[in-house]
């Protein structure tokens, strides 16, 4: 097992706790961007690119979150 696929399980695993320890979502965008990079660790991609895929993931749902919200509230 390569060192990136380790530290995005731990990344994933992190978030999961995070998330089932507090009331509200908090890193639940965060888990989703971390299964994307372990994906791509796993099917040999460079680091680089998996922290790029983590942002952008995690950028797209955090606003769908977002604009969940705010269609919500109107």
């Amino acid at each position: 097992m390569n060192q990136a696929l380790l530290f995005w399980i731990v990344a994933c695993v992190f978030f999961t706790l995070l998330e089932a320890f507090t009331q509200q979502f908090v890193s639940i965008w965060l888990l989703s961007g971390s299964v994307v990079a372990m994906i791509a660790s796993y099917l040999g991609f460079t680091f680089e690119i998996q922290c790029i895929l983590f942002v952008v993931v995690s950028l797209i749902t955090l606003i769908a979150f977002v604009i969940e919200i705010v269609v919500a509230s109107e």
